[in-house]
């Protein structure tokens, strides 16, 4: 009894695993053989499932991206052209304050050019009264001369009648003048002025400093607009509109072609300022064999109460720049993607074959490109991936698509499952 059940155990052991891998199989075919699948009849191939979308031409402006740097337009270390102690520096003036065109931001000690223009003006009446008395020297002299009957050379009247006295005393007033107003210019010096509306950068004095002539009193930088120099490819240079030579943007106008300026960083996605371009520079990057345009951004820190809600731009913030070129009218906008060997697409013919067709390329974008040749609207374009694709093997969509795109036609009019290029 015990050798029985000790047979039965071992016949156990090697035929359950075999009934598992037999049921297992049978499964497994089951399942293969269950599958949907194309079945193709003699002599005809599968058709290969792709998405297409249907060609319609349009206008469009190709949209230039670079990237750049922040730089002011006008920047300016404000010194001293006299020496003396700052007597006057308001709290407000630090660094990052706002200033106003013409607005005092310190005075230097004035007394010692008041008491400097009280001496040039006395110096000024002394020579008035000096050469007023010279002329009426002159006067008498001439009387005289012209009551002795005598005749002399011209060279012995001009010494009679003291013309080079009346000469000194008139060069005299003349540089008694000069010197009260080189006083009276100095005086005003004293006071110093912002020389555009912007902000302070650095201030390197305070009040009770004693300066000297050229001492570093403050770095300004104008607030009105800044520049961002961006670097783009030569090649598309000829798509941008400049302003001519002397022609200035004005704020409701722009001469240049027009920019989208983002923060890719720190702003929200749909957030943009606006800006110019104005110029480019004259030299290529020796290295990259780039070219840098210069782009005008008002307003950068959003002072005015219409861009109040808009990011501030700040000197050295690195930007980027989507500029608007020329329009181009009859093209069809393509991802770069759907490229084939450079300048060719995939396309399914009347017949639902795959064609592959050359087209014309009029802009060549980094992530899209403009066609202007080579297409027709209402055309199918392949967006399908093709890798090892031939050219003139069958096609089909998917019928469910097919479906929906019948659905929404009736409701709109157009195809919903195919979008427009």
């Amino acid at each position: 009894m015990k050798l029985t059940l000790d047979n039965s155990r071992r016949w156990f052991k090697i035929i359950a695993p075999c009934l598992v891998l037999v049921l297992g199989a049978v499964a497994a075919s089951y399942y293969l053989e269950s599958k949907p699948r194309i079945r193709a009849h003699k002599g005809q191939t599968v058709a290969r499932l792709v998405q297409t979308h249907t060609v319609q031409t349009e206008s469009a402006r190709p949209v230039i991206t670079g990237n750049g740097q922040v730089r002011a337009i006008h920047e300016v270390n404000l010194r001293s052209r006299l020496k003396g102690e700052i007597t006057r520096l308001p709290d407000q003036y630090i660094p990052g304050g706002q200033i106003s065109r013409g607005e005092v931001l310190l005075q230097i000690d004035p007394r010692d050019h008041e008491l400097a223009i009280q001496k040039a003006r006395a110096g000024v009446a002394k020579a008035q009264a000096t050469l007023e008395e010279e002329k009426g020297r002159h006067r008498v002299a001439r009387l005289e001369y012209e009551l002795s009957g005598n005749t002399l050379s011209d060279s012995e009247i001009g010494l009679v009648l003291r013309k080079p006295q009346l000469a000194e005393a008139e060069a005299s007033l003349k540089r008694a003048e000069a010197e009260l107003t080189e006083a009276q210019i100095d005086h005003d010096r004293t006071h110093i002025k912002a020389p555009f509306d912007g902000q302070i950068r650095a201030r390197h004095v305070s009040i009770g400093s004693v300066i000297q002539e050229n001492t570093n009193l403050f770095d300004l930088v104008a607030t009105d607009a800044f520049w961002l120099e961006v670097s783009l490819p030569a090649q598309y240079l000829t798509w941008l509109t400049f302003p001519a030579s002397g022609e200035n943007t004005t704020v409701n106008e722009c001469k240049g072609s027009r920019v989208h300026i983002r923060n890719t960083v720190s702003w929200p996605e749909d957030m943009y300022r606006e800006g110019c371009l104005v110029s480019l520079l004259p030299e290529l990057d020796d290295k990259v064999r780039t070219a840098t345009i210069l782009v005008e951004i008002k307003d950068p820190l959003s002072l005015k109460p219409e861009n109040r809600d808009k990011p501030k731009i700040l000197v050295n913030e690195f930007l980027q720049a989507e500029i608007r070129g020329h329009q181009i009218d009859h093209v069809v906008s393509l991802p770069r993607r759907l490229l084939q060997q450079g300048n060719r697409v995939w396309l399914m013919d009347g017949d639902n074959k795959l064609e592959s067709r050359e087209v014309s390329i009029a802009y060549h974008g980094r992530d899209d490109v403009l066609i202007n040749g080579g297409l027709v609207a209402g055309e199918k374009l392949v967006t399908t991936s093709l890798p090892g694709a031939i050219e003139g093997i069958a096609l089909r969509t998917d019928k469910r698509e097919k479906k929906k795109q019948a659905i929404a036609l009736n409701e709109s009019g157009q195809p919903a499952s195919e979008e427009r290029l």
